[in-house]
């Protein structure tokens, strides 16, 4: 259940992405358009989910980047399984550069076959090339190739916190 949810623009809410020096110059902004959201105690069981948790974003560049981070407690029960939490955008994962991701492989050296550990899980990355407009940002959970299917749980007993900004790379 998503209960705050906040939105900040650079420069006191103005819609830009540059700004007029002293000198005159137009000086383009690292970073504008921050959505920041925040839910409390999403306690999710499910070990495949395409969506724990979502943002709707407005992407008003078409040739910005998206920083997104994302902080979340995880946890993968039983031993040596394996959960991967990502991050999609309107449901595909980030191509350029590549996948935003976390992955937690449980291997309970001890010889407990029932680990249950919970811990902080921060996924952050940045995605090039998404076109400009309403974008839906979700962090989804699977399984990892190759590995015994997790029984994962996201969210629970903490706060989940998310924020998405469009961000410029060049010059």
């Amino acid at each position: 259940m998503k209960t705050h949810l906040m939105v900040e623009e650079t420069r006191l809410g103005q819609d830009i992405s540059a700004i007029v020096s002293n000198d005159g110059s137009l000086v383009r902004l690292a970073v504008f358009n921050r959505v920041q959201s925040y839910w409390h105690h999403i306690n999710d069981h499910d070990d495949v989910d395409s969506n724990i948790a979502s943002i709707s974003y407005t992407k008003k560049s078409a040739i910005s980047s998206l920083h997104v981070v994302w902080s979340i407690n995880s946890r993968v029960y039983h031993d040596a399984q394996c959960s991967r939490w990502f991050v999609t955008f309107n449901g595909a994962e980030c191509s350029d550069p590549g996948n935003i991701e976390s992955v937690i492989y449980e291997d309970d050296v001890s010889g407990n076959s029932h680990s249950d550990w919970y811990q902080p899980n921060m996924i952050e990355g940045i995605c090039h090339g998404l076109s400009a407009g309403s974008i839906s940002v979700n962090l989804a959970v699977g399984y990892c190739g190759g590995y015994g299917a997790g029984d994962a749980h996201s969210g629970w007993q903490s706060g989940t916190f998310a924020m998405v900004e469009e961000v410029f790379m060049g010059a």
